[in-house]
């Protein structure tokens, strides 16, 4: 099977979803990976690729009035966003400009998944945790996060805010980035 197709599959279904409505339909996924021109498209793979997501524990299929409806897992969730958002685009090698870079969040209660998958991709990349939603990172990020918080659907809850210092804890998150 074409895994160009497999992956574009897996990356639909994160647009057709929202972090809190994780239930899409047979129809809507095929329909948007139609309209998207997905390279490679056929019945057969496409198919073939929920079971297997299925399979795998990625997605669980369940019935609601005589219709097939399809619920993204946990497992999916953390797949779906490693392959949405690769570590790679927060690497330090550039050269410091001096500028710490701040994610503020105040994300509501019942956008709670949102909030824990977004604090879980900033330790991924190595944001340091002030606070349980102040994260500190000291290389140019803001086009990274705002569409990572878009993605989650978070947007308007986060702040990135650049600063020239961080008081007391300044020399320790230098040697800590090493910088």
């Amino acid at each position: 099977m074409n895994r160009n197709l497999a992956e574009n599959i897996f990356l639909t279904i994160g647009e057709l979803i929202s972090v809190t409505e994780l239930i899409f339909s047979r129809a809507s996924l095929s329909a948007k990976l139609r309209q998207l021109g997905s390279s490679g498209f056929d019945s057969y793979n496409f198919n073939r690729s929920l079971k297997r997501y299925c399979r795998n524990n990625f997605i669980q299929a369940f019935n609601k009035n005589d219709q097939i409806f399809y619920r993204l897992t946990e497992k999916g969730f953390k797949k779906l966003t490693s392959y949405k958002y690769k570590k790679s685009f927060l690497t330090a090698n550039e050269k410091w400009d001096g500028l710490w870079r701040l994610v503020i969040f105040d994300i509501p209660e019942g956008k709670k998944l949102a909030r824990e998958a977004l604090r879980w991709k900033l330790k991924q990349f190595n944001f340091f945790p002030l606070q349980k939603s102040v994260f500190v990172f000291p290389f140019k990020c803001e086009k990274e996060i705002r569409s990572l918080a878009d993605f989650f659907k978070v947007g308007e809850y986060v702040e990135i805010i650049l600063a020239k210092s961080l008081g007391s804890k300044e020399k320790e998150l230098k040697n800590l980035f090493g910088l």
